[in-house]
């Protein structure tokens, strides 16, 4: 501080930093203008100051409240979360996070996470009758959304001929599917 004060700058953002050569806590490990740059006296410099480390967990396959409260209880921040569909992992579970594990990061960094959607498959109900296509529905914990109709001769009437979404899709309960009647 003394230093760019003397020389008639100021300090800008200061940025946590953890770096491999593990210097002194609160050692200035970047600076932007670069040393040596010429600029107006009054500029903003920014610096990257050395902070003390936190090895970043693998929070992947955790349910994301044990993942909330790990990232809590070492000093970091939850950011972002996001969640997703994917099919391949139990609800409320961590799929992805940034940054990834067995990295160090500034005490007090903000980590970002993906967490598995709940969700249900959307059954076959091409061939069912009106009545059963609703039931089946019901018990996948989804809602019929709309019923069209198609005269095509080739089934019974009232029977599924097409729906929306399709079969073995993975969606949110209560999601709605649109039924093609005969």
């Amino acid at each position: 501080r003394r230093l760019l004060e003397g020389a008639g700058l100021r300090i800008g953002k200061i940025t946590p930093k953890v770096t491999a050569s593990r210097p002194p806590l609160g050692t200035v490990v970047e600076q932007q203008p670069a040393p040596g740059t010429y600029v107006r006296k009054g500029t903003a410099v920014h610096i990257g100051v050395e902070v003390e480390p936190v090895r970043m967990p693998r929070l992947i396959n955790e349910h994301f409240e044990k993942a909330k409260d790990l990232i809590s209880r070492i000093g970091l921040k939850l950011g972002t979360v996001d969640r997703r569909i994917t099919g391949n992992a139990p609800a409320e579970t961590v799929i992805e996070q940034h940054p990834g594990s067995a990295v160090d990061v500034p005490k007090g960094s903000t980590v970002s996470l993906v967490v598995e959607e709940e969700s249900v498959l959307v059954p076959n109900l091409q061939g069912l009758n009106r009545t059963t296509a609703q039931s089946t529905l019901a018990n996948a914990r989804l809602l019929v959304e709309r019923w069209d109709e198609e005269i095509t001769g080739s089934q019974p009437p009232h029977t599924v001929l097409r729906q929306y979404p399709g079969p073995n899709e993975r969606v949110r309960p209560q999601t709605g599917v649109t039924l093609v009647l005969e």
